[in-house]
């Protein structure tokens, strides 16, 4: 009777071992595959949100540079500051190009263009999984007609 019990108890710790074997085996395959997809939301939703956030700068420069002006320096001017201020974050007002075209007429079309690299909006973390950043950019263009 002990024997059996004995025996009984060596099967459950051997079967006990054989599942821990198992879970560390599929963690070893799964974790890999989880941190990619992990870096890939982070480094997506910091990417959308800059998108975001030269959209609206670039909204808000073509807004401020339609406005009527006696002279144009000063639209120009004033176009690169809202731009600047409507980024915000320092690192995405130090890398940011803007280029505006004024229209010297009313209705004549006021260009404004955003560009920004995307490393500059967000951390390289899928470089090493063969995505990545470099050589890309955010853009955004806005076309509003002069006042």
């Amino acid at each position: 009777m002990q024997t059996l019990r004995n025996q009984q108890r060596k099967n459950r710790i051997a079967k006990s071992r054989r599942r821990g074997v198992l879970v560390s085996a599929e963690l070893t395959l799964a974790l890999p595959i989880v941190v990619i997809l992990l870096c890939a939301v982070v480094e997506m939703s910091m990417l959308w949100s800059a998108n975001h956030l030269i959209k609206a700068a670039s909204q808000a420069g073509c807004r401020v540079a339609s406005l009527p002006s006696t002279n144009p320096a000063d639209s120009e001017t004033s176009a690169y500051q809202t731009v600047a201020n409507v980024l915000g974050k320092q690192r995405l007002v130090e890398a940011h190009f803007v280029a505006l075209e004024l229209g010297e007429f009313t209705g004549d079309p006021v260009i404004c263009e955003v560009r920004m690299p995307m490393g500059a909006a967000a951390p390289n973390m899928l470089a090493m999984f063969g995505f990545s950043l470099e050589g890309r950019e955010l853009v955004a263009r806005t076309v509003m007609r002069k006042e």
